[in-house]
């Protein structure tokens, strides 16, 4: 398979049909992917992000989502988490941790 990374960069859900297919898929793909994708169309990756079945690589997509998306509008980020009513438990407070830490920072 090329890399993830050169496919994500230009196909990222191109990239995420790919990761679907491999075994042994580290999270590290999924954030590249959805890093790339955020920086594209955070609301589609947002979309593609929920249906992930692995805890862990939707951790790190939400991690790669949020990082980008919240650099670039906040308060559509915090909206998002508002709305995603799928995200619960550790997944939610990551996600809140996340936008808040970055919010924070560019505040």
């Amino acid at each position: 398979m090329q890399s993830d990374e050169g496919v994500a960069e230009h196909d990222p859900k191109g990239a995420l049909e790919l990761l679907k297919h491999e075994s042994n898929v580290r999270s590290q793909s999924y954030n590249r992917v959805f890093g790339q994708w955020a920086l594209q169309d955070p609301l589609e990756a947002a979309a593609a992000l929920e249906q992930l079945p692995s805890p862990s690589h939707r951790n790190a997509a939400i991690l790669a989502l949020s990082t980008i998306w919240t650099e670039d509008d906040p308060l559509a980020t915090l909206q998002w988490s508002d709305d995603a009513t799928w995200l619960i438990g550790s997944e939610k407070r990551t996600l809140m941790r996340q936008i808040w830490m970055l919010f924070l920072a560019i505040g």
